[in-house]
């Protein structure tokens, strides 16, 4: 692992991303939407003690400012590590041979990952009831086989050629 990084100003914390939502407001402009995309990082608290970790933007202060996720603003942590954008990235730090934990790191990942897509789904209150896009479903899909694919190659299982009962 990587030394400790003591300056936090350096961590990442994310960055504020501007979408375009595929609908039309009433003048027929596309809707754009804002979301924050976390960054994690391992950070450490002056006990040494690690922390799976992302930066909690304060939406109210509207600066940039805010807090790491498990800490306070007034005991911040005192280092961090850097944390792999995502375990389906492939290259060093994916196994050839995949264990229960990996296989959990994983799953975890691909949950998350379709949270967001909920998350996504339902920006707008007065959009709950639409129907849903047809592309929309169809990239989370994509998005989401790209992953199960990468875990059915690290458990060298043959790829699953029509859908189970």
């Amino acid at each position: 692992m990587s030394e400790l990084n003591f300056n936090m100003d350096e961590a990442p914390k994310g960055r504020l991303e501007t979408l375009d939502s595929g609908r039309k407001d009433r003048a027929g402009h596309p809707i754009l939407v804002e979301r924050y995309e976390h960054q994690r990082v391992i950070v450490a608290d002056e006990t040494g003690r690690r922390y799976l970790s992302k930066w909690l933007l304060d939406e109210k202060a509207n600066d940039g400012s805010g807090r790491w996720e498990m800490f306070s603003k007034d005991h911040p942590p005192v280092g961090w590590y850097p944390w792999p954008e995502s375990p389906f990235a492939g290259g060093e730090g994916i196994v050839s041979e995949l264990t229960n934990a990996r296989l959990a790191e994983l799953l975890a990942y691909l949950a998350g990952n379709t949270a967001r897509w909920s998350g996504d789904f339902l920006t707008l209150p007065e959009e709950h009831a639409e129907p849903v896009r047809k592309e929309a479903v169809a990239r989370f899909l994509r998005d989401t086989r790209d992953r199960l694919d990468r875990i059915e190659k690290l458990a060298d299982l043959p790829p699953v050629s029509e859908p189970r009962p």
